[in-house]
């Protein structure tokens, strides 16, 4: 294990700012995607996410924990031993991560989906639902609102985690085997 940093746990605020800094840099990548694209700004939510799944899980397997918002504010991810992250790592924490908290929002999609009126359908989603059977308004915001509640948990949880615990891992971090330190890493594969 020569070589390795092990460092400090970075808390809920720096790992907060980084995936901000993270985001805004995607946001002008989906522009200029946009505009290379299309010649005008349009919607180009498909490639930002695929684009920004592959950042987050290939970029700190190739350097060293590191996003570029991460870099910036001097943290990193690394494996529960000081090591750094694998592929393996990275899929769990990303993949599993995404399905985590965003599975209670996709699942009650998928009942309005199955159970909303076509007009409702339609309004909310921006499509024509050929399955619906007539249901009304409740039968969407009841299911919308438990996964959206649920999700909102699952997230508070992982905050309330980073936040109180002294290794200050979430349940992706936990998942994964991972924790964001602070620190400019320095093992070599």
């Amino acid at each position: 294990m020569e070589g390795i940093l092990m460092s400090e746990p970075a808390g809920f605020w720096r790992r907060l700012g980084a995936n901000l800094l993270d985001g805004v840099l995607f946001l002008i990548v989906g522009i200029i995607i946009s505009l290379l694209i299309n010649d005008r700004f349009v919607n180009t939510e498909p490639y930002v996410n695929v684009l920004s799944f592959l950042y987050t899980l290939l970029l700190p397997v190739f350097w060293s924990g590191f996003t570029v918002g991460k870099r910036m504010l001097g943290i990193r991810i690394t494996k529960k031993d000081g090591r750094n992250v694998s592929f393996g790592n990275m899929f769990m924490r990303t993949f599993m991560a995404g399905i985590l908290y965003a599975l209670p929002i996709l699942i009650s999609f998928i009942i309005i989906a199955f159970t909303a009126d076509d007009a409702v359908v339609e309004l909310l989603f921006g499509y024509d639902s050929a399955i619906g059977d007539g249901g009304d308004m409740v039968g969407v915001l009841v299911p919308l609102l438990i996964g959206l509640g649920l999700s909102g948990i699952l997230l508070l949880i992982s905050a309330l985690m980073i936040g109180v615990r002294n290794d200050k891992r979430s349940i992706h971090d936990f998942i994964a085997g991972t924790v964001v330190v602070y620190g400019q890493g320095t093992e070599t594969r």
